[in-house]
């Protein structure tokens, strides 16, 4: 199981693991202090075409957000642009994501995240773990 690079932008980097039974979306900040107007926008058209592939192919996924060596917060347009992107793929998100694992998240991202679940309430479970390695681990029982 190798992670490819599936899309890089001056924000993210967005990488694929492809596994028998589904796909494992990784996202990780880059720079999370750019300018985020445009850079927003194309992070948002990567995951939602990301997610209309994974329609489009009858494939499963899961996201995994490792913002675990990321100190700044995530530009609030981002988060609210997500918030949108997710309420119009409620319907494929329903279908064909499994699980959301949030990596490295503190007390105080995860109180702000709570908060935006207030705001969007997501279809599918999801989960704060403190590493990627417990997050892995925790997908593979899922799957056994």
């Amino acid at each position: 199981m190798t992670k490819v690079v599936y899309a890089k932008t001056e924000l993210l980097l967005y990488e694929i693991e492809k596994l028998n039974f589904c796909d494992i979306m990784y996202i990780t900040p880059i720079d999370i202090n750019k300018n985020c107007d445009d850079e927003c926008n194309k992070n948002i058209d990567i995951l939602e075409n990301y997610i209309n592939n994974c329609v489009k192919n009858n494939r499963c996924f899961y996201l995994i957000y490792d913002i675990s060596n990321e100190s700044s917060m995530i530009p609030t347009k981002y988060i609210l642009n997500c918030v949108n992107m997710f309420k119009r793929n409620k319907e494929n998100l329903q279908k064909n994501l499994i699980k959301t694992f949030a990596v490295g998240l503190g007390t105080f991202i995860q109180t702000i995240s709570k908060v935006l679940f207030l705001i969007y309430t997501p279809v599918r479970p999801y989960e704060f773990v403190t590493t990627l390695e417990e997050a892995k681990e925790k997908l593979f029982k899922l799957n056994n």
